[in-house]
């Protein structure tokens, strides 16, 4: 008699993550959202809820009555808003988990990561708690150019570049306008910018690559592209390495993967943020592709004691470049075709949606498309998402 399949609980996901849970072997249930539900989804999970798996409380009573029917084996999740419900659930449930209560709520709110962090006598960036124009100023004063973000969020949501010149008011309005409760100042660090990628099995952390990044500049710092491997000196990829160690061991990271971004100034490195998941931007694919580390199926291995041995990398490089729309009527985007015919292009994606109205950049909800390509070097792919850029036009 053959042993039964491993049931799993995810919270959230998208479907490249439920195409490895059938890979895996493993059956599972969901708890989604209704603007991520997909066809995959519903032929291929057991259950799938449909709910807003912020509110925890619910989502941990759905998690109960589920388990109670089909008894779950683990609870995972990769979505950044899914985290903290799905660590509360495992909790509840007494299961195991890539997730932990007490590491997401690090991790989530910069503020307590940067306080991390200090307590392990890491303090390279000047921090505070903001509210109020006057509070901007006097942190500017003190420390010269600087951020303003929430302290929760993501997709570049609510950044804002405040220098001599700036009016703080609009930099605190932009800041609000998130929705979040807690606003935070750090000190603006100049200076090249990278991410780190990597999997952590049971309190042990592995540099899989740093990915080199490209955003829009002052005053939103909207990420415009990313390239793997970065231009690095085997000495400044060490020191990133252990910055990235350390940090994770101060939030109490176990298992599963983490995207760390740093930068580097004048030869030393800063953490800028951490979170326990998935490089986003499709970084985790660069990082599929140049090391074969599949992290999805790393992490479901480690946590249910499965057998996994990744393949070879398949590209010695890869890039993406990702397109703007602004201060415009998108009316239709061409040339998609062409350019996804272009030299060592892997994928061309659009989510244009024709009749939409772009105002300025402000987060990544601006970005309209994106070229996936790869190269022998860094340099070859990048050229090439260039060239296959060139031939896509928004009207």
């Amino acid at each position: 008699m053959s042993k039964p399949k491993q049931n799993i609980l995810m919270v959230g996901g998208r479907d490249h993550t439920f195409f490895r849970i059938g890979e895996m072997g493993l059956r599972y249930s969901a708890l989604q959202t209704r603007a991520h539900l997909t066809d995959h989804l519903l032929d291929h999970a057991e259950t799938v809820v449909v709910t807003e798996y912020e509110d925890i409380d619910s989502s941990v009573a759905l998690a109960e009555a589920l388990h109670r029917k089909t008894p779950f084996d683990a609870v995972f999740s990769f979505a950044e808003y899914g985290f903290l419900t799905a660590a509360h659930i495992a909790e509840a449930l007494d299961l195991p988990s890539n997730c932990q209560v007490a590491t997401v709520q690090l991790t989530r709110n910069k503020l307590r990561m940067r306080e991390a962090l200090r307590a392990c006598g890491i303090a390279d960036v000047p921090f505070a708690r903001i509210g109020t124009a006057e509070e901007i100023a006097t942190f500017a004063a003190r420390h010269g150019d600087c951020v303003i973000k929430p302290a929760e969020g993501g997709g570049s949501e609510g950044v804002y570049f405040v220098d001599a010149t700036t009016d703080i008011s609009t930099a605190l309005s932009h800041a609000l306008q998130v929705g979040r409760e807690e606003l935070m100042a750090e000190a603006f660090i100049p200076g090249a910018e990278y991410s780190v990628e990597t999997m952590s099995v049971e309190g042990e952390h592995r540099i899989l690559t740093i990915t080199e990044k490209s955003t829009s500049g002052a005053p939103y710092f909207i990420e415009s592209g990313h390239v793997q491997p970065a231009a690095l000196s085997d000495e400044d990829a060490a020191c990133i390495g252990e910055r990235v160690r350390i940090l994770l061991d101060a939030v109490g990271y176990r298992t599963g993967p983490a995207h760390t971004e740093v930068k580097v100034s004048d030869g030393e490195v800063y953490v800028i943020e951490t979170q326990t998941r998935n490089g986003g931007d499709q970084i985790w694919e660069l990082t599929l592709e140049t090391t074969g580390a599949d992290v999805f199926k790393e992490t479901f291995a480690a946590i249910l004691g499965l057998d996994y041995s990744a393949p070879p990398a398949a590209a010695q490089a890869m890039a993406i470049r990702y397109i703007f729309a602004q201060d415009r009527v998108l009316d239709a985007i061409t040339g998609l075709d062409l350019a996804a015919r272009a030299e060592g292009v892997t994928r061309v994606h659009s989510s244009a949606e024709p009749g939409t109205r772009y105002d300025t950049v402000l987060s990544a909800a601006s970005r309209v498309a994106y070229v996936l390509a790869r190269g022998d070097s860094r340099e070859q792919a990048m050229a090439n998402t260039e060239a296959a850029v060139a031939q896509i036009e928004l009207r």
